[in-house]
C-alpha cells in the first residue's frame, strides 16, 4: 500500500469522527431538553390541600423518571452505536466481540423497564386526580399508551405466566429494537435488536419497519421499541405521548393555580449524628 492511499485513508477516518463527533454533540443537546422545564406549573405548586399536592407532586415525578430513563436509554444506545460504527472501521471482529459492554446491555434493559413502570404510574395517578379534566387528550393519552399496561403486567405476574412464556422460547425480560439511520437523505439505516439472554432455533425477532411509522424518523436514532412475550411497544412513540400529555396538564394548571404563590418543594433534609 502506497503511502498517499494509507494518508487518505487516515485522513477518512478523521472525517468519519469528526463527523460522528457532530452528531454526537447535537443528538446529546436535543436529548438532554427534560419534558419538564424550570418554569412549568408542575415546579411551582402553590399551597394546596394533601391529596391534591401529593398527587400533583406523583405525577410530577413520574414524567421525569420516565423521561430520565428514556433519555438515558437513547444515548446509552446511541453510544452504542457511535462505537460499532467506529470499531467496523478500525477493528477486527474479534477485538469487536472483546470490547462489548456487557454493562451497557444490563442498563438498556434497566431503563427501558423502567420507562414502563414509570408511565403504568402515570396512567393511575391521571385517572384518580379529581382536579384533571378527563377531556379527549386524556382519553387519547389512555388509548395510546394501553398497551404499557399490559406490558408491565407480564414482568408483575411471572410466577403465574412464566410456563406460557417459556414455552415461546422468548427471552423473559424480552428484545429491544431500534432504526439507526446512517443516511437521512437517501433512506438509509441500521435495523438492530438485542436479546435478554440466548437466540434459539425458530424463535421470530421482529425488527422495526421504519416504512410503518406514521411519522416522520428522528435522526439518527428512533423507533426504540420493547418486546416481550407477544406485546410490543415504541417506547420513542410513548415518550411523545407523555410530552403531549404533559402540555396538557400544564395549560390547565394555569388556568387554575395563576397568581399563586408557589410553596417549597425537592427539599433535602440532613442531621448530624455521632454515634458509639
Amino acid at each position: 500500500m502506497s503511502s498517499k492511499l494509507r494518508q487518505l485513508i487516515q485522513l477518512g477516518k478523521i472525517l468519519i469522527f469528526i463527523l460522528l463527533l457532530f452528531v454526537k454533540i447535537t443528538f446529546l443537546k436535543e436529548v438532554n431538553t427534560m419534558i419538564i422545564n424550570n418554569d412549568s406549573p408542575l415546579r411551582r405548586l402553590p399551597p394546596l390541600d394533601p391529596k391534591t399536592t401529593l398527587i400533583l407532586y406523583g405525577i410530577r415525578y413520574s414524567i421525569e423518571m420516565a423521561d430520565a430513563a428514556y433519555s438515558k436509554l437513547h444515548k446509552t444506545i446511541f453510544d452504542k452505536m457511535c462505537s460499532k460504527a467506529e470499531e467496523i472501521s478500525n477493528t477486527t471482529k474479534e477485538q469487536i466481540k472483546s470490547k462489548t459492554k456487557h454493562v451497557d446491555n444490563v442498563s438498556v434493559f434497566l431503563d427501558a423497564w423502567s420507562v414502563v413502570d414509570s408511565v403504568h404510574r402515570l396512567r393511575g395517578l391521571f385517572k384518580c386526580a379529581p382536579f384533571i379534566v378527563q377531556d379527549s387528550g386524556c382519553q387519547q393519552f389512555y388509548q395510546d399508551t394501553n398497551d404499557i399496561q399490559l406490558l408491565r403486567n407480564i414482568v408483575q405476574h411471572l410466577p403465574g405466566k412464566i410456563n406460557e412464556i417459556t414455552s415461546q422460547y422468548f427471552p423473559i425480560l424480552g428484545v429491544l429494537s431500534w432504526f439507526y439511520v446512517s443516511d437521512l437523505e437517501n433512506k438509509i439505516g441500521l435495523n438492530c435488536s438485542l436479546l435478554a439472554g440466548t437466540l434459539f432455533n425458530n424463535m421470530r425477532i421482529d425488527f422495526v419497519n421504519p416504512s410503518n411509522s406514521k411519522r416522520n424518523l428522528i435522526y439518527p436514532l428512533d423507533l426504540i421499541t420493547l418486546n416481550a412475550y407477544k406485546y410490543s411497544v415504541c417506547l420513542t412513540d410513548i415518550m411523545m405521548y407523555v410530552e403531549k400529555m404533559t402540555r396538557i396538564i400544564e395549560n390547565q394548571m394555569k388556568e387554575q393555580f395563576e397568581n399563586l404563590p408557589a410553596a417549597g418543594a425537592d427539599l433535602m433534609l440532613c442531621a448530624h449524628l455521632k454515634w458509639e
